[in-house]
């Protein structure tokens, strides 16, 4: 099953009869195509969906996993992945083999430069426990849509200590991540380019995202397709591996080079330092955290969030006194560890940004405060964000204190 937008499908479908799966099955999500499979031996979608009204939106993120729950309830094991990725090889017998020898139930992908699960690609072995799981998944998924599908597997699998809003109850599963460094790889952390390990590549959005981003993936993703399904392209002779034919740097020589050209361009020379706090044991002293980051791209250290108030300053409305920003944040995922870190380097943040307001003169015109619940009882909940001010306006948190900001 695969998730994503249909341009590339008739590609696919040929490499994947090239690789030796014939039948995969597309959810596109999108107006246009629904469901569509590519059993057809021309490698086409030989079913489709179309829509009269095209305004009239059907796609959904959900129509993957409600492929995926129904495969399972058939008994079927599933291999779920997203369209922005190139498979090298089947990975169906090396999957199936990792599953065994760990006896896991589940196999995820992940990203170099993190440790927490990424949907980019999933591996689910069928039988009675995952059926159930995969359905009270779906309608927790279905339930609560402002809830990710990412983050919602990492909690259900106690992957991570992220949580989640009603949290269903479901049935225990082994879980485990695939190689990350040279087997199933992305683009988000790179990897570490060990060309006869190459089975899968995901375009995951980089940590520092450039704005022309997905045309630039989609033309990598189309070349790769063409030079793949390039008539002088012999993969028989690589035990049908596009990633061992790349080792050897063989295959129709422009073609494999510029498959080389595009995948060595993610190559890292060693896996990024990432800290994962297993439990609560860790000393507070613990090293700070840079590469912890937010959606925008901002890391969780002193300076990178100052450089981040002062972009905020920059743009508010000086000429009106009452004038503020409010960075908001509705919780902190992480451990009561990792969580605590992170507001510390937030209250020292705001203390150096004011710190050196004041040695420039009052300039930028908003100072920094850091909010804090103080009703809440959970770790998680204790910071509200930062809210920017000008001192003794409407907007001032000390205020209904009875304080000043050099207090």
């Amino acid at each position: 099953a695969e998730a994503g937008k249909p341009e590339s499908s008739p590609y696919h479908f040929r490499l994947g009869a090239e690789l030796g799966y014939a039948a995969p099955i597309l959810c596109g999500m999108d107006a246009q195509t629904a469901v569509a499979d590519g059993g057809g031996s021309n490698g086409r979608a030989s079913q489709q969906r179309n829509m009269e009204d095209s305004n009239q939106e059907l796609g959904s993120i959900l129509q993957r996993h409600a492929m995926v729950h129904l495969l399972l309830h058939l008994g079927i094991d599933v291999v779920a992945f997203d369209f922005d990725t190139f498979l090298f090889e089947d990975p169906r017998h090396h999957l199936e083999t990792m599953a065994g020898t760990l006896q896991a139930d589940v196999l995820v992908a992940r990203h170099l430069d993190a440790d927490c699960l990424n949907m980019g690609l999933l591996y689910v072995r069928s039988s009675r426990r995952t059926a159930e799981w995969y359905t009270r998944y779906f309608s927790w998924l279905h339930l609560h849509p402002y809830e990710r599908e990412q983050r919602g597997l990492n909690s259900l699998l106690n992957f991570t200590s992220q949580e989640v809003s009603f949290r269903p109850q479901v049935p225990e599963l082994v879980s485990a991540a695939v190689d990350d460094s040279n087997e199933f790889v992305s683009s988000r952390g790179g990897w570490l380019g060990d060309w006869s390990k190459l089975k899968f590549f995901h375009w995951v959005n980089p940590a520092e995202t450039r704005s022309n981003w997905p045309s630039l993936k989609l033309a990598d993703i189309a070349a790769l397709y063409e030079a793949a399904l390039h008539h002088e392209t012999e993969l028989a002779l690589h035990g049908m591996s596009l990633g061992k034919m790349l080792g050897a740097a063989s295959g129709h020589v422009a073609a494999a080079k510029m498959m080389r050209a595009i995948l060595s361009d993610f190559i890292v020379a060693e896996r990024p330092c990432v800290l994962l706090i297993l439990d609560d044991l860790v000393p507070t002293n613990w090293p700070r955290l840079p590469r912890r980051m937010v959606c925008a791209g901002v890391t969780g250290d002193v300076e990178s969030i100052i450089r981040f108030l002062h972009r905020i300053a920059a743009v508010l409305d000086t000429s009106k006194p009452d004038s503020f920003g409010l960075l908001h944040g509705a919780w902190t995922n992480g451990t009561q560890v990792e969580v605590e870190q992170l507001h510390r380097q937030l209250t020292e943040a705001a203390q150096v940004y004011n710190d050196r307001r004041r040695a420039a003169g009052g300039l930028p015109l908003h100072a920094a405060c850091v909010l804090w619940r103080t009703a809440a009882t959970q770790y998680w909940l204790q910071c509200d964000g930062i809210v920017l001010f000008q001192p003794g306006s409407a907007a001032d948190p000390y205020r209904a204190y009875g304080r000043m900001l050099n207090d």
